[in-house]
């Protein structure tokens, strides 16, 4: 399970924005003519899109729609794990393990390893916990440079008082924002998925397909809204690992063969 080549997906495609969107900057230091609150930009002055922003958003969809169908999953990140989450409750594991098997100490960590992962839910399976590494690698998507007209939006906002239901008095401020139909490349890889898993890798691609995700800061504003476009899965598995190799050529398809491929399995 855990040392063993089962499969490989390799996701390609374009991220098209169909709104603004506002990823923020992790920097705080005062910079006079700058706005106040600038999107996160690579080291050539390039936006772009964090892999983990994408990662968490994506995280964050499946959760609700996962415990929408009646799954047990986890909503805070690594609650379930953390039932495994020291020595002593491993020592306990292990001894719980020798009185229904018939295994050695040689076995420990395999054996309890297996025990812990088969009782995470499938959100911490494919996006990771603190004791299993994840599935599901997103990388950064970086702006496609030779389509970016490099302009940037810049909206304004306004504190609102609360309890007098005004704009507060002296609290304007300006977010910078990237544009609509800018176009990000995205790149995702899953590793060792189960069918089941695969199936929620496919609802993942499909719902930012159709633009059900989105992604950023002020989404209730009507920022963050984008399409993922081009879609091209490469794929290897114990099938055909060998022919994939061979011919130095992954094996390819489309979302619509994806499919297929996945209601073939259930059949």
């Amino acid at each position: 399970m855990f040392h063993e080549f089962i499969n490989k997906y390799t996701i390609t495609a374009s991220i098209r924005t169909t709104t603004a969107i506002h990823i923020g900057s992790a920097k705080q230091e005062f910079v006079p003519s700058v706005v106040d609150n600038a999107v996160i930009k690579d080291v050539n002055g390039m936006p772009f899109i964090p892999g983990s922003s994408l990662k968490g958003v994506l995280r964050s969809y499946l959760e609700k729609l996962l415990k929408a169908m009646g799954k047990e999953v986890c909503m805070i990140p690594d609650l379930c794990s953390r039932q495994f989450d020291d020595k002593s409750k491993r020592e306990k594991i292990w001894n719980e393990i020798k009185k229904d098997n018939t295994v050695d100490d040689s076995n420990k960590q395999k054996e309890v390893s297996k025990y812990m992962y088969e009782r995470i839910c499938p959100i911490c399976r494919i996006f990771g916990s603190n004791i299993n590494s994840a599935k599901l690698m997103v990388r950064d998507a970086k702006v496609k440079e030779e389509e970016f007209v490099g302009k940037y939006e810049i909206r304004a906002g306004v504190t609102i008082d609360r309890d007098k239901n005004i704009a507060a008095k002296g609290n304007l401020y300006e977010v910078e924002v990237v544009p609509a139909d800018t176009i990000f490349e995205f790149k995702a890889a899953a590793e060792n998925m189960s069918d089941e898993e695969l199936q929620y890798l496919f609802i993942l691609l499909r719902s930012m397909e159709e633009g059900n995700i989105n992604i950023g800061g002020m989404t209730s504003r009507g920022l963050g809204e984008f399409k993922l476009e081009n879609i091209e899965i490469e794929y290897i598995d114990k099938d055909n690992i060998l022919d994939a190799l061979l011919k130095k050529a992954p094996l390819k398809m489309t979302m619509d063969e994806f499919e297929e491929r996945l209601i073939g399995k259930e059949n």
